[in-house]
């Protein structure tokens, strides 16, 4: 079975890299690709990818909000968000709109192919910078909350 792809980006030459990316891969072909949201909504609905690799940046409607269209039409299809942005707002954004994987557009060539693996799987997908980030921002919680426990007297343990 040939795993279909479809590309979503406002840049010609990130759409043409990442589809030199992927077809390297045997059984993984790249079935459409669309430059804005509208379209790649359309292009989803005509083609039926398995997955989407969605640019969080583009004209006319943005990747989060097409990733919305795409899970209230209810197609049978996984979202990986790429971006540029390493925003914690836009990842939880994201996430919330329905995508299985958030990846950095500076990702390594493995690391793209890795992610569409795990999502295919039903894992989530993560570039190593954003799982820093999120570990960071987790580690930076648990302090504040052992910090307001030693000045509060509480006992705040994890389970």
């Amino acid at each position: 079975m040939t795993l279909r792809i479809l590309l979503v980006d406002d840049h010609e030459a990130v759409r043409s890299t990442l589809r030199e990316l992927i077809e390297r891969e045997p059984q993984i072909t790249v079935v459409a690709e669309a430059a804005d949201g509208v379209r790649a909504v359309e292009l989803a609905c005509k083609f039926t990818p398995d997955i989407v690799l969605m640019d969080t940046s583009l004209p006319s409607m943005n990747g989060i909000e097409a990733t919305r269209q795409l899970v209230a039409n209810k197609l049978d299809c996984r979202v990986i968000a790429i971006s540029l942005h390493m925003d914690l707002h836009l990842v939880r954004e994201a996430f919330n709109a329905g995508v299985s994987g958030y990846l950095l557009k500076d990702m390594a060539a493995r690391e793209l192919i890795s992610a569409i693996r795990d999502v295919l799987a039903g894992r989530v997908a993560l570039s190593t910078k954003i799982l820093e980030m999120l570990n960071g921002q987790y580690h930076l919680a648990l302090c504040s909350e052992c910090a307001f426990g030693v000045i509060t007297g509480r006992d705040h343990r994890l389970p």
